[in-house]
């Protein structure tokens, strides 16, 4: 038997070793896109209007502001928030090293398009990523709800007044993940005065915070614009009216079907894998209920819609070919996600895993509701999505019995992940260098044009040349101080 010394000894190891390797990851992510405005002039000029109608991102738009001008400051903050959302995330009951390595693999093995967007693109980290670590606090905070039924029991003032803080700052990066957190807040309310008929201001106080939080978010003129249409940036729309059931419909389909369930390879594997091992836990309990015949058609419908993207990947990933339509896609994602709250409540027997699954399900439904309104909807959206279902994975594998060998498989998969985003990001950390000495060995020596490569393996950067237009050229320029006046010539990669 190993101790339970030995054990937190070697999670202990686990967690140190993954956090440097993850400072090592985030350092070499290059500065890209909108992170050139950020860390230029321009993100001081969005400072000294207090952002005024550009976003009500406050928060958000502070952190981005901190993270473009060091990149090492960067690294360490990025690192606290990933392995941040694993601690958070990993119960600390049986498989607890396992699971720690799942949550990590999962991490790791993020589909390219979503990792791009909120982990490698700092803008995008600071606005998506950073809120879902501030939202796992805060479900660890009313853990004991679920688990135990009980609440933590604390009304003291400072409590009270450190919660409402804690809200008010949550509440200001990103708008469906804030109107999530009201969603929650309320429940949370309601629910222990229904259940002990207390308010708990600790409670109260977290929804007061976000309340008001919101209230100032969506106070910013920004969200006025968009809503008459007349926000200059054109691109940002949100339906209203008659337009709001064709604008939902054209989201879901191209968007929220994809991006939401089927694009998450290794995340589905674990899915299919953790509803078969369930399935399987209670198949006793299941044969003498009288939803059993719910429980083995949601059963196999979620495992079917598994299959079913883990082929999809497969072909796309090796024959760059979709091998269903948007809207059977669409159809297969909508029908996982009924088929998994059918087996939540049909095929879960244990009542504190079911509480906590259908409370999962559900959150996930609402995150993602506020998106069928709006534009532009990009993969980035469904980063809190896609932890809540990572954490469904693992409040799944935490009441399993797992074979020896299991971490072992676990920590190999955990290593290729990893060998594959160096592989991929080293050599484009390479140019990022190269490119900016060469520009800026240009400018020193009094050319007026100079060239600028292009990143190898660019479709797992999001917005990696400044080739949109003269905006963006001047934002690279102002972030790595190159005179205006050089003119920027875009050269294909040439591997060394």
């Amino acid at each position: 038997m190993i101790s339970l010394k030995t054990k937190n000894f070697n999670l202990m190891i686990l967690y140190s070793i993954m956090f440097l390797i993850l400072v090592w990851l985030c350092y070499i992510f290059p500065y890209t896109g909108d992170d050139w405005a950020w860390g230029s002039s321009v993100g001081l000029e969005r400072l000294s209007s207090w952002f005024e109608n550009y976003n009500g991102r406050y928060a958000g738009n502070l952190a981005v502001l901190i993270l473009t001008r060091c990149r090492f400051v960067k690294a360490i903050f990025e690192a606290i928030c990933l392995t941040g959302i694993v601690y958070l995330i990993v119960p600390k009951r049986q498989n607890r090293f396992f699971n720690t390595v799942v949550c990590f693999l999962l991490i790791a093995a993020i589909p390219k398009f979503l990792m791009r967007q909120t982990i490698v693109w700092t803008s995008g980290f600071s606005n998506y990523t950073i809120p879902v670590v501030l939202v796992l606090i805060y479900l660890r905070y009313c853990y004991s709800l679920l688990e135990s039924g009980d609440p933590p029991g604390n009304n003291k003032f400072s409590t009270s007044v450190a919660m409402l803080l804690f809200a008010f700052v949550s509440a200001l990066f990103m708008e469906h993940v804030t109107i999530y957190m009201l969603f929650m807040g309320a429940a949370i309310v309601i629910y222990t005065f229904y259940k002990y008929r207390k308010v708990y201001t600790a409670y109260l106080s977290y929804f007061i915070g976000v309340a008001i939080g919101a209230a100032y978010m969506f106070s910013n003129g920004a969200y006025r614009l968009i809503a008459s249409d007349a926000d200059e940036c054109k691109y940002r729309t949100i339906a209203q009216g008659s337009g709001l059931v064709s604008r939902a419909i054209e989201n879901y389909f191209k968007v929220i079907g994809k991006e939401l369930f089927l694009s998450n390879f290794i995340l589905n594997i674990c899915i299919f894998f953790a509803v078969v091992s369930l399935f399987w836990k209670y198949r006793e309990q299941i044969k003498a209920s009288r939803f059993r015949m719910i429980a083995i058609f949601s059963t196999i419908m979620v495992e079917a819609a598994c299959v079913y993207s883990f082929v999809a990947n497969i072909f796309m990933i090796f024959l760059r070919k979709n091998i269903g339509s948007i809207h059977f896609d669409g159809i297969i994602t909508l029908l996982f996600c009924f088929c998994l709250i059918l087996f939540c409540f049909s095929a879960v027997f244990d009542r504190t895993l079911k509480k906590k699954l259908i409370f999962l399900v559900f959150s996930i439904a609402i995150m993602t509701g506020p998106l069928l309104a709006v534009t532009p909807l990009q993969s980035r959206c469904f980063f809190p999505t896609y932890v809540l279902f990572c954490y469904f994975v693992i409040e799944c594998f935490g009441i399993l019995k797992m074979k020896k060998q299991m971490p072992i498989v676990a920590l190999i998969a955990l290593f290729l992940a990893l060998f594959n985003l160096f592989r991929i990001y080293i050599p484009i950390y390479q140019v990022d260098i190269q490119r900016v000495d060469n520009v800026q060995a240009a400018a020193n020596s009094g050319r007026t044009e100079a060239e600028l490569s292009h990143f190898p393996h660019e479709n797992y950067l999001w917005m990696a040349m400044p080739d949109l237009g003269p905006m963006w050229e001047e934002r690279y320029k102002l972030f790595y101080d190159i005179p205006l006046n050089v003119k920027l010539k875009e050269i294909d990669y040439k591997e060394k």
